[in-house]
């Protein structure tokens, strides 16, 4: 590209359209700003409701700069909180931050036009107009994007640079806004009771600002090639648009912000805040970080200190935490060295945080005393686990509240406060009608339909914490206080997701008590040894219940049950619809796009692999002896790392952006995959694992790497089997797309001539549907196919159509597959795929497996050496009785051979790769090369990416560039380090 023409070109067109661009809008949302406070409440000042006025454009303050360091709209300048009515108004802090701590930062794009954002800060009196010179001095640090992992900018540390719209895994609000949530540090030495925190955007859709063409962009997020700005406006008035706002915050030195009001009272039984950490026991390891909470209530005040004991048993790495690095956030230290919540991060071999049960079980020394806040007995509080003894100390207020003697749910809209609408809802804030009745960082909210009130007072007879951490509900309240039933990733009641839940008592043996209830201050003592319980009575659902399929079990600690019967049973196949219908699907990750053209792919949430209704039949088994020593030597690698492939090499990576181990792919599997394809090989062509000369077992071993290194790219970190739907065609998800993508067409992917007789049949009949599919918010259900004389035409899957809404009335559920946040099919005309596509007859052989497996050839060979096809004309099978042309969908639902993904994946690596040999460019021969000299250098593994990416070793082909070059070059060598090479 001539970049200097391309500068010429762009000065051209901003001259003559000097408005480009103006209808990018954002605001600060978290802490309030000033715009963004006066348009949601209005009586900020003391007035009215109309007085001064409400701003009803908080996001359009795109002039600033020199003319309004906090950015004006209209003649509403933020320099002089709102000065609508003509006066400085009194300022309102929006929180209070120690001196340099890491802040969160909530901002809102109503239309996204590329670029970053900065923070920075400015201590003023009240009045005081600050400068630009002072915001200057005082910028706040980049640490981390907590939604899409953005890296820090080492040449601009104050910029938070966000992903393009086209990013798989970008989030959307119900009215298409899109949220973002970055973490800044403060200046170390700022300090005042009012601070102004200026928020700054920048766009990038005109031109990009000095440092963009110096930024490791990760995928997903380079603006584009766009000239550099030849200058930036100082007010505003011009391209690139610019944003400003200004909220109004607090930095104290210390722990100053601790010392403020207590909250008001509030209904017993319903709880005012999260409630304080597990008791943790002491264990031999020494403790490697200590916290202290102090909690505030009406009578008295209760400091807990928690250590949390290191696991010397468990291998661990330090990434974005470790064993002496704790969360920023105070959440759990995954052992891979992640942060997050749940079993995943608080269960066994947890680093450090808000760590779970599994270190009580590891012979504690001693076992500490802990004070914690509670109300009247309720399940939001903790206890000690049944082998544990502790002391807890019982604090409360005189308050009535009245519940439902029969335990029906009462819906509630009264307004409460809290951080966040969220937060007021679903932890039954104070009820009160404007923001100063609430306490310091909280706001009266409107709150959408809940339960809060009406859930009945538990008296607990012997109170044991439940050691479940998982449970189903609606919200964290709902599944902890009704005992939601517990669960891993998904649950059997529409509308329910599974939810990591506080310390409750569930399992219990309580009584209920319901009307009007008194509780008056007091102070107690009890303690509690080893409690069992010996009954668990339920509630049963009433008529007043507002969703007949979400019943009102209370108290009951229920395994998981059959699906209830008005949600649609997961099923391999298409249930009978109308061009209109939507399909009923197996649920699972998110999925990658073909081999032959990547794309921009999402992240995932962390499932499990689902039980397929349809169970493929059995092979004899594949866990032989190696039969060579060559792989002898190979496997004696892998067993002795096999912890680490499954816990360092294995991880998929979940929409928080946190890596965990995939729950796809896991050793066991790819060790019977592999002996499979060594021993039995496909068309004679077999899996490379060395040969018996000195080197030998290093050559296999280093075969596998490569291998491992393009899987982890193209689908393990994607948690993903099938192909998603990911071709947009016009802004649009076309349900044509499991016909191919990209203007590919599957079923027309053939067998050369003398090939041909292996190729399958494709059957009009055919009706499958894909096991897995992305998760992101609105991600389109798995692909499926089907005859023109049930589905003649098909249509889009609309992804911005909100669906999950349980406080409507009646209360409405996202039901296309299982952890849909949005989205639904809309098959009302017909909407051709890249390719002109519009009906799905035939189209059921998306890609799949860890290197997919795509077109009627390839399923055709596996069918014509491995399966059914094999075994019918006399030759010997592996999988007899698995037809991979009429049942592809064997390769990713077959619960009974999981190896099957990865058998598909490491087909396509012999028949490619290790058969590769184009321009003297001999796979195998550059792979001993490549040994032999040292295993030094990228020009190896970044040939092989070539040839798995773009079909060639020496990119850019006539393809393109590899995707993710140096993401498969890191894979590759973090795979030797693991083998230890």
């Amino acid at each position: 590209m001539n970049f200097h023409l391309t500068n010429q070109v762009a000065a051209i067109l901003l001259a003559a359209n000097p408005l480009i661009g103006v209808d990018a809008h954002g605001y600060l949302k978290s802490p309030r700003s000033r715009n963004y406070h006066a348009s949601i409440n209005p009586i900020w000042s003391g007035g009215t409701a109309t007085d001064p006025s409400p701003e009803n454009c908080p996001h359009c303050l795109n002039i600033g700069g020199t003319e309004a360091r906090c950015g004006k709209v209209g003649d509403h300048n933020y320099d002089y909180p709102p000065n609508a009515i003509g006066g400085i108004l009194p300022p309102v802090i929006q929180a209070c931050y120690d001196e340099g701590s890491i802040i969160d930062i909530e901002s809102v794009l109503t239309a996204h036009h590329k670029g970053h954002f900065e923070v920075k800060a400015c201590a003023i009196s009240p009045g005081q107009v600050a400068t630009q010179e002072c915001f200057d001095a005082n910028p706040l640090t980049f640490v981390e994007d907590k939604l899409y992992g953005a890296p820090v900018d080492p040449l601009y540390p104050g910029r938070a640079y966000i992903p393009r719209t086209d990013f798989a895994g970008l989030s959307r609000g119900p009215s298409g806004d899109y949220p973002f949530h970055h973490l800044f540090k403060l200046p170390d030495g700022l300090r005042g009771d009012l601070i102004l925190l200026q928020w700054y955007y920048l766009t990038a859709n005109s031109c990009v600002a000095e440092g963009y063409n110096s930024y490791a962009w990760p995928e997903g997020f380079y603006p584009g090639d766009l000239p550099v700005c030849q200058s930036i406006p100082p007010d505003g008035r011009g391209v690139p648009e610019q944003f400003w706002n200004c909220a109004e915050v607090a930095i104290k030195v210390g722990n100053g912000c601790g010392a403020t009001s207590s909250p008001p009272p509030v209904s017993a039984g319903v709880p005012t805040s999260l409630p304080t950490a597990l008791p943790t026991t002491s264990v031999s390891n020494p403790p490697v970080t200590s916290s202290t909470t102090t909690s505030s209530t009406l009578a008295t005040t209760t400091t807990t200190t928690t250590t949390i004991a290191n696991n010397s048993n468990c291998a661990a790495q330090t990434a974005t935490c470790g064993r002496d690095k704790p969360c920023a956030d105070g959440t759990c230290c995954s052992q891979w060295g992640y942060c997050g919540t749940g079993d995943a991060y608080c269960g066994a071999c947890c680093q450090n945080g808000n760590c779970l049960n599994p270190l009580l079980s590891q012979n504690p020394t001693t076992m500490p005393t802990t004070a914690q806040q509670q109300s009247t007995p309720s399940p939001t509080n903790p206890l000690p686990s049944p082998t544990t003894t502790t002391t807890s100390t019982t604090t409360s207020a005189t308050t009535t509240t009245t519940t439902s003697t029969s335990g029906v749910l009462v819906l509630n809209n009264s307004p409460r406060c809290g951080k966040s609408e969220i937060d007021a809802r679903e932890q039954c804030k104070p009820i009160y009608g404007t923001d100063s009745d609430c306490g310091v960082g909280e706001f009266c909210w409107s709150v959408h339909s809940n339960y809060c009130g009406s859930i009945p007072q538990r008296i607990y007879d012997a109170p044991v914490q439940s050691t479940v951490n998982s449970r189903c509900g609606v919200s964290e309240e709902m599944a902890r206080t009704f005992c939601g039933e517990p669960c891993s990733w998904q649950c059997s009641k529409p509308g329910e997701s599974c939810i990591s839940v506080h310390s409750n008592y569930c399992g219990s043996t309580f009584t209920e008590v319901g009307s009007t209830t008194t509780t008056t201050a007091a102070t107690t003592s009890s303690t509690t040894t080893n409690a069992t319980p010996t009954r668990n009575p339920t509630l049963k659902p009433t008529s007043q219940n507002p969703s007949s399929s979400k019943p009102t079990l209370v108290g009951q600690t229920a395994n998981p049950t059959s699906r209830s019967p008005t949600q649609k049973p997961s099923t391999m196949k298409p249930t009978t619809r109308s061009p209109t219908s939507k399909p009923t699907a197996t649920q699972s990750p998110t999925q990658k796009p073909t081999t032959s053209k990547p794309t921009t792919r999402s992240p995932t949430q962390l499932p499990t692999s689902a039980n397929p209704t349809t169970l493929f039949p059995s092979p004899s088994p594949v866990n032989l002896p190696p039969m060579s020593s060559a792989a002898a030597a190979v496997e004696a690698v892998l067993e002795a790392n096999k912890d680490d492939i499954d816990n360092k090499i294995l991880l998929s990576q979940e929409p928080s952006m946190q890596w965990v181990p995939s729950t796809i792919y896991r050793y066991a599997d790819l060790l019977d995959g592999l002996r499979v394809m060594y021993n039995d090989g496909v068309a004679n062509k077999y899996f490379f694992m060395g040969d018996n000369s000195p080197n030998g077992h290093i050559y296999g071993l280093v075969n596998i790497a490569a291998f491992l290194a393009q899987s982890m790219k193209e689908t393990i970190q994607y948690n993903a089997c099938d192909e998603n739907s990911w071709d947009l065609v016009n802004g649009k998800y076309p349900v044509a797309n499991a016909c191919g993508q990209l203007g590919q067409s599957y079923q027309d992917y053939k067998c050369s001539e003398s090939e041909a007789h292996m190729e399958c049949e494709v059957k009009a009949d055919m009706e499958i549907t894909a096991t897995t599919n992305a998760k992101w918010w609105g991600a389109p259900a798995p692909l499926y196919c089907g005859p023109k004389t049930k589905y003649p035409f098909t249509g889009i899957w609309d992804h911005t159509k909100e669906c999950n809404m349980p406080w409507n009335n009646p209360p409405e559920y996202c039901d296309d597959y299982q952890g849909q946040k949005a989205g639904r099919f809309d098959n009302s005309s017909p909407f051709p795929n890249s390719s002109g596509r519009t009906d799905v007859e035939g189209c059921c052989f998306w890609g799949r497996g860890v290197i997919q497996t795509t077109g009627v050839c390839n399923f055709g060979k596996l069918n014509y050496y491995l399966g059914k096809r094999a075994h019918d004309e006399g030759r010997d099978s592996r999988y007899p009785d698995i037809n991979f042309c009429e049942t592809p969908d064997a390769i990713c639902a077959s619960e009974e051979h999981k190896e099957l993904k990865w058998i598909a994946g490491m087909f396509y690596w012999v028949e490619s790769l290790q058969s590769y040999n184009v321009g003297g460019w001999d796979y195998i021969t550059e792979l001993k090369k490549y040994v032999d000299s040292g295993m030094v250098g990228n020009s190896f593994i970044d040939a092989v990416s070539g040839i798995v990416n773009r079909g060639c070793h020496n990119p850019p082909c006539m393809t393109g560039d590899v995707d993710g070059r140096e993401d498969r070059s890191s894979n590759f060598h973090k795979v030797l380090t693991v083998f230890d090479l």
